[in-house]
């Protein structure tokens, strides 16, 4: 919102449609995999955190969301350092995940490459295409798909919600 109102509104848009497309596909997938979180899977692992930890593990939608923020705002500034900032930035949400027991290494790295992924198609198609109304459309279509998993949790509602009205605000 602050890049939106007060920096730029066309960077302001690519962040939140990056951001929020990632988390959404992120939840989406979770409940394809369904995959149980390390503190669940060996009980040796004691996690002092499972609030922040609710569904399935892979991928990690945290490690996700860094990476997509992450790379959508390295595309705007040449200065190494911002970007040595940022890839830190990055790897400490995921470090820190694996850290309390809530996420195995491929969940992470699973996190990183759907963030890469989406702010990279999300970036290519604003600068590419003449209509971003139709990405966004043919994209929420996609992410429609995955309501019909039988282990979707309800964080994905939530996201698709949320990338449903952003959709219809932006359009």
């Amino acid at each position: 919102a602050i890049v939106y109102w007060l920096l730029d509104k066309q960077k302001g848009e690519q962040l939140a449609a990056s951001l929020i497309f990632t988390v959404c596909l992120s939840c989406g997938i979770k409940g394809v995999f369904a995959t149980d979180r390390p503190f669940i899977h060996d009980s040796r692992i004691k996690s002092a955190n499972v609030h922040t930890a609710p569904g399935y593990s892979f991928p990690s939608a945290d490690s996700a969301a860094a990476t997509s923020v992450s790379t959508t705002v390295s595309t705007w500034t040449k200065k190494p350092l911002f970007w040595f900032l940022l890839v830190l930035y990055t790897l400490l949400i995921g470090f820190c995940r694996m850290y309390f027991g809530l996420h195995f290494p491929v969940d992470i790295l699973g996190g990183y490459l759907i963030g890469f992924v989406v702010s990279s198609l999300i970036g290519y198609a604003i600068k590419r295409l003449k209509s971003i109304n139709i990405f966004y459309c043919v994209s929420l279509f996609v992410l429609l798909c995955f309501a019909f998993s039988p282990n979707q949790q309800k964080d994905y509602y939530n996201a698709l919600g949320l990338v449903a009205g952003a959709v219809a605000g932006i359009l």
